[in-house]
This record gives C-alpha cells, sequence and structure tokens, in this order.
C-alpha cells in the first residue's frame, strides 16, 4: 500500500461543568453546562436553558474534531441526555441536535437580544412552538428567520490537516494538561486549526512572544529547545479543549505581556503554521522534509500539507529518519526536495505497478497536474 494512512482520531473531552470550547466551522464559544448553554460571538449572545431534573452523572463535553462538531451527554435521574452541537453553513448559525432527551418531551427557554431560535422535527419541518423539544429534534440558532432547516457544516476525516506523532492515549483534556505531553498536544492544534473558519486580526502582544521564541530556536537550529517553548505556548495560550487566550489569565509565570489585541482564535492558526514548518518548509519551489524535528518526536505521520495551490504533501518519519513521502499535484510544477544530511538517493514512483526509478538527492522534479507521486527506500 503506497498511500500513507492515518487511523487516530481527534476527539479531546472534558467532564467539567462549565467547559468552554470553540464551536467548530463557526465564530462562536459555548459555555456548556449539564442544563445551560451559552452562546458568545462577533457582539452576538445567546443562552439556552434546559429544563431537566439533575444532578447529572457522567456529564461530557467533547469536541469532535474528525467531524467538526461539538457533543454533550450525561444521565439524568429521568434517562439520558445526548446533544449534538455543530455550525450552519456559511456561518448562518448553530444547530443544536438532541439525539436523546429524558423523557418525551423536554421544555427549553431561548434567550437572546439579537439571534432567533426555531424549533425543527426529525424529518424537517418547523414546529410552531419553540419552547418545548422531542427527541431527534433540532434547535436552530440565527441572527436571520428561518423556514426550512438548513446544511450543517461537516467535515469527512479524511479531509484538513492531520498530525499523528505516535501518543494513543485517552483524550482526557485535564489528564493532557498535566501530562503536558507535545506528543498528544501538537495533534489537537494542527487539527483545530483545520476545522476553523478565516478568523478576525492576527494577534498582536501577548502570547505571540512566545511564538516569536519559537520561530528563533527554529531559525537557528537549536531543536533541544522546541520541545519547552511549545509546552510553555501550550499551558499560556489555553484552557479546555483546545480554548485560545491571548494571554496567560492563570497567571503562571510564562509570559508577562498584558497588552495584546486581535483575535484568539487566529492564535491556532499562527501556531499551526509554525508546527508545520517544524516538519516541512516551503521556500518557492524548494520543500525541506524534517528540517526542525524536536528529538522527542521520533517518529509519527503529518497529512494533507498544502504547498500553496501547487498540491499537497503526506510525511512519514521513523527513528528520525524520513520513510516515506508522497506529493498530490494540482498543478504542473517543478519541485526540488531537500532532505536530512547523509540522504544520498531515493526512488520515485506513480503507482505501486511501477519499479520506479532513484533520484540522486538535490534534483529538480518535474509533476504534472491530477497525479500522484510516491517516494521511499530512502538510502544513506
Amino acid at each position: 500500500m503506497l498511500n500513507i494512512c492515518l487511523y487516530d482520531h481527534f476527539k479531546p473531552f472534558s467532564n467539567n461543568v462549565g467547559t468552554q470550547c470553540l464551536v467548530p466551522f463557526s465564530h462562536y464559544t459555548a459555555t456548556l453546562h449539564p442544563s445551560f448553554f451559552l452562546f458568545e460571538g462577533r457582539g452576538e449572545k445567546a443562552e439556552l436553558d434546559l429544563e431537566i431534573e439533575g444532578p447529572v452523572q457522567d456529564f461530557t463535553v467533547q469536541q469532535n474534531l474528525d467531524r467538526g462538531w461539538t457533543n454533550v451527554w450525561g444521565r439524568t435521574p429521568n434517562g439520558k441526555i445526548d446533544v449534538r452541537i455543530c455550525a450552519l453553513k456559511d456561518l448562518m448559525g448553530l444547530a443544536i441536535i438532541f439525539h436523546k432527551i429524558p423523557g418525551k418531551h423536554l421544555k427549553i427557554n431561548f434567550n437572546s437580544s439579537s439571534m432567533q431560535g426555531c424549533v425543527f422535527d426529525r424529518k424537517g419541518k418547523m414546529r410552531p412552538s419553540s419552547d418545548s423539544i422531542e427527541t431527534k429534534d433540532t434547535f436552530i440558532i440565527s441572527a436571520e428567520g428561518l423556514q426550512k432547516l438548513p446544511h450543517c457544516e461537516s467535515k469527512i476525516y479524511e479531509e484538513g490537516e492531520r498530525l499523528s506523532l505516535g501518543c494513543h492515549k485517552k483524550q482526557d483534556w485535564e489528564m493532557i494538561s498535566r501530562r503536558r505531553d507535545i506528543r498528544e498536544i501538537l495533534p489537537l492544534m494542527v487539527r483545530m486549526a483545520a476545522v476553523l473558519p478565516i478568523c478576525g486580526k492576527e494577534p498582536i502582544g501577548g502570547n505571540m512572544s512566545l511564538l516569536e521564541d519559537l520561530a528563533a530556536a527554529r531559525d537557528s537550529g537549536d531543536v533541544e529547545a522546541l520541545e519547552p517553548l511549545l509546552v510553555k505556548f501550550f499551558l499560556a495560550s489555553f484552557t479546555t479543549l483546545v480554548m485560545p487566550r491571548l494571554y496567560d489569565s492563570d497567571h503562571q509565570g510564562i509570559s508577562h505581556a498584558l497588552e495584546r489585541e486581535g483575535d484568539p482564535c487566529t492564535l491556532i492558526k499562527v501556531v499551526a503554521a509554525h508546527i508545520r514548518r517544524l516538519f516541512i518548509e516551503f521556500k518557492e519551489e524548494d520543500v525541506y522534509i524534517l528540517p526542525s524535528l524536536p528529538p522527542q518526536l521520533h517518529c509519527g505521520r503529518y497529512l494533507k500539507i498544502p504547498f500553496e495551490e501547487k498540491g499537497y504533501f503526506d510525511v512519514e518519519w521513523t527513528k528520525k529518519k524520513i520513510f516515506r513521502l508522497s506529493f498530490h499535484a494540482c498543478k504542473d510544477c517543478n519541485v526540488t526536495l531537500h532532505l536530512k544530511k547523509g540522504v544520498k538517493q531515493y526512488r520515485m514512483r506513480k503507482n505501486k505497478a511501477e519499479r520506479g526509478m532513484l533520484v540522486a538527492k538535490g534534483k529538480v522534479l518535474s509533476f504534472e497536474a491530477r497525479k500522484t507521486y510516491f517516494f521511499d527506500n530512502f538510502r544513506y
């Protein structure tokens, strides 16, 4: 099998009441309690109160970054509740799908000064009343009045950048924060950036100074310093479930720059670009493979790395050395691969049946549009 595959799942979760998280494919943040949901973003605010009987056991908030939505579930004395929160297409609003509710009916109270709420049944028909829901009903929050059930935004697993660094532990966010292991932190940052829309103004000040230190260490070739800098940035810049912040509001003594401005969501896009440059770097037609690999990341796979509009790369490495590489060309282009010291030549082919050809290191390669090229058998 020539294609580089990745079967990891990106589903961090938290059992804390009042968990804050971003809603993928939207500009909204959600603060989630067992019986109260708060949504905020771009000057808009909406509250949804669920009249359920507590206490709720096994309360869980999960970010499904594979598909791009948020799940909330728990057990009440009267039955289970299971809710999915996803963004509507074209940033129109949010859809809250009630897969399970305790009992046949659940009373809800919606409050917002700038947004409207309406209920659609499982067949897509609007209910006359929006103060009660049934199983499989969808509650729509939108700034515009809707007469039919809109489509939700989602992503299939194979879309967008995905990074795996060989860590397969349970993605309990509290435990992730304690372990401080970049092998499980970096893939979540990369995947969250892939399921966020284009954000606002790039941050200035605050935790951006930590990224400047990271860039300086990378450019100077000090790979030993990358891991502690990445951990510092993670602790200072994220709260629960990859929720970004522009400064260290926990005052851990990591970043003392309090002056900041910009969109916190853009911080995820910026750090994802910095992470990408650890594994692959583009300079016009020159492509550098594993240029600044931290020594802790001895093996891994990185898929769907965009190369401008020319195509995308898939990379796999083991024992800190390149193992396999593929390039999916979207247009005709010339590329020069720059590999780590010691690589003298490698094999290039277009399919499994082809024996391929040996290519010397540093040779300019010509790629045709809509074709995939595979590289392996790297010889030292």
